[in-house]
């Protein structure tokens, strides 16, 4: 079940996408780096970054990093209202 839980929320996540734009994006042989904004119903504006690392063709490592302050007010709005 623990592989399940990303590709789920991913799922979750898509199916409340509002908006979403590049921002920049890097590149070489081994790494892409790519960083966006994307928009939610609860979170209006959500920068975020991925950098993707390959080695004998295969992905060996992704990091996605999102910016924890909107999700944060999101969840305290919600527990207001």
């Amino acid at each position: 079940m623990g592989h399940l839980f990303p590709r789920l929320l991913r799922q979750k996540r898509v199916q409340i996408l509002t908006s979403s734009s590049l921002i920049a994006a890097f590149c070489d042989d081994r790494q892409t780096v790519v960083i966006y904004d994307t928009g939610t119903a609860p979170v209006k504006t959500l920068p975020g970054a991925e950098c993707v690392t390959v080695r004998d063709g295969k992905i060996a490592r992704m990091r996605i990093i999102f910016d924890r302050p909107p999700h944060e007010e999101a969840r305290r709005a919600a527990a207001i209202g």
